[in-house]
């Protein structure tokens, strides 16, 4: 195995070509001189691990005007052989550096061999080296079924990045992709993994907030369907932010509090039942100032307030201040005793001041619900 040191330029440049794809809902370059290569990321069991992020080519045949890697860019052009990514990997992962390994790429001179040397990558880790650790792999456009049965069988998570919501979008920033080839591969996706019930692999994608011009209306719409109706695990959000050397250089950079908003919507859909038809918008975006679960609650004053010693789980995740583990201990509790006071509350770490106005304890109110005028537009039904 040939020597290597965390300067390798190869490496280094196709690390840092990486860096804008999302490896987990924790995703942050490495730090403490672990490389810029290195991430720590969120598995879907709960570990943190180290993650190696990388391409397996930068050279690319689209021009989309947000990307470092975009066909006309400046940037030096690389690409890694299979068989030497997968030794650097087993190098790092033996060092205990890195746990797992994030594989993207830029199309390459042509997609299918681009994407069938990342396969092969795959391949080379998983039977060559018995690595069996934690593995996702990006699918590039215009792949076909076969290949994508075949990433399914080896990674724990594959993901193609349908950057906007829709055709038209997508348009303004990557005007050489198409969004229906993206969006059947995500069907393809669904289709192979469908057929495998066994299989432990997991569906994501992203989205590029702000240059495209989509309102978080149709960003939320469509991550509700993806997770209803195509099961996929996750939907990440990337707040733009321009690079200089791209034709999006001077844009303006998306609000990472639009990117967080985003966020709070989806662990509402996620975890508390919401469709994407209660959550609240104005004019087809999220309020910024607020949270858009308080938001909800205060569109409909006729739910509440609900008493605490009563209500169901189902409704008290709907509360705010109160999520999925606070309702639980709400229930343990009130199995023992009723809860009656504040105190109560706080004794089991629930957002009182945000909750209270919502509830009843023991059939009294002790705090009324109050709002700034800014929100008065999201009260409008």
């Amino acid at each position: 195995m040939r020597n290597f040191t965390i300067m390798d330029n190869k490496i280094l440049l196709l690390g840092e070509s990486a860096r804008f794809d999302r490896v987990s809902s924790f995703s942050k370059r490495g730090e403490k001189g672990m490389g810029k290569w290195v991430y720590p990321a969120l598995l879907p069991d709960g570990k943190r691990v180290n993650i190696m992020k990388v391409l397996m080519d930068n050279r690319c045949e689209n021009n989309c005007l947000y990307c470092m890697n975009r066909k006309d860019s400046p940037l030096p052009r690389t690409y890694f052989r299979p068989e030497e990514l997968s030794r650097i990997f087993l190098e790092l992962y033996r060092k205990r550096i890195v746990q797992g390994i994030f594989l993207s790429s830029a199309t390459g001179p042509d997609p299918l061999i681009t994407l069938k040397n990342m396969i092969k990558t795959c391949q080379i880790l998983r039977e060559k080296y018995r690595f069996t650790g934690y593995l996702h792999l990006k699918i590039l456009p215009f792949a076909p079924f076969s290949y994508i049965e075949e990433a399914i069988s080896l990674a724990d998570r594959v993901s193609i990045n349908l950057e906007s919501p829709n055709g038209h979008c997508l348009s303004a920033i990557a005007p050489d992709k198409n969004w229906s080839n993206l969006w059947g591969i995500i069907k393809a996706m669904k289709e192979i993994s469908g057929r495998k019930p066994s299989s432990r692999v997991g569906i994501t994608t992203q989205f590029i907030v702000g240059p495209g011009g989509e309102k978080d209306k149709d960003l939320v719409y469509l991550a509700y369907n993806l997770y209803r109706h195509y099961k996929l695990k996750r939907v990440y959000y990337s707040a733009f932010t321009p690079l200089p050397s791209t034709p999006l250089g001077k844009y303006p950079s998306t609000s990472p509090l639009r990117e967080y908003r985003l966020y709070q919507v989806d662990a509402l859909i996620r975890y508390y039942g919401f469709s994407s038809e209660e959550i609240p918008f104005e004019e087809g975006n999220l309020n910024l100032s607020t949270d858009p679960k308080l938001l909800w609650a205060l569109r409909h004053p006729e739910l509440f307030p609900v008493e605490v010693n009563k209500a169901s789980f189902a409704t008290l995740i709907r509360i705010p201040g109160i999520g999925p583990a606070g309702a639980q201990k709400i229930i343990k509790r009130r199995i023992k005793e009723k809860i009656r006071n504040e105190e109560d509350l706080k004794g089991l770490r629930i957002q009182s001041k945000r909750a209270l106005p919502f509830l009843l304890l023991d059939g009294r109110v002790l705090r009324k619900k109050t709002y700034s005028k800014n929100l008065l537009p999201f009260l409008r039904d």
